[in-house]
């Protein structure tokens, strides 16, 4: 049974709700990160599906595998020195490792639909905002899954 593929997209968001845990939200926009507010910025999140590269015909079903890119973006408070910075950048960096450990083992809790998931990149961490206080690391997982 194979699910559609914004159901592929949904699933992942619900996902990192649940992973993030409560005050992370989902941005209201995801393309050009930078129109959102600082308000929302803090604790925020995206996930855009980005390129395809595979397409394979099997027993007449589609599977595709695509980049899922998934950013996570923090408030840095910086004044004297950046060890506070830092400690939100680590924390940060805590939360991608369980991300991808939900999201490459758990196969986005869908495996009848998804059948394989590894993160090929991780950026480090870029700054964003008006204020430029806000921190953004990239993921990009890519993802196998089946359209039928």
């Amino acid at each position: 049974m194979s699910l559609g593929i914004s159901t592929v997209r949904t699933t992942a968001v619900s996902l990192l709700t649940t992973i993030l845990g409560a005050g992370w939200n989902e941005l209201p926009f995801q393309v050009d990160i930078d129109l959102n507010n600082t308000r929302s910025l803090d604790k925020g999140f995206s996930v855009q599906w980005g390129e395809g590269s595979q397409v394979y015909l099997i027993d007449q079903c589609v599977n595709l595998e695509q980049d899922l890119e998934v950013e996570l973006s923090r408030r840095i408070f910086i004044r004297n020195d950046d060890a506070k910075a830092t400690v939100i950048i680590d924390s940060m960096y805590d939360s991608v490792a369980d991300i991808a450990k939900q999201f490459c083992f758990g196969k986005l809790g869908i495996p009848a639909t998804v059948q394989q998931v590894e993160m090929t990149r991780l950026e480090k961490p870029k700054r964003a905002g008006e204020g430029r206080d806000i921190a953004v690391i990239k993921m990009i997982f890519r993802v196998r899954y089946l359209v039928t």
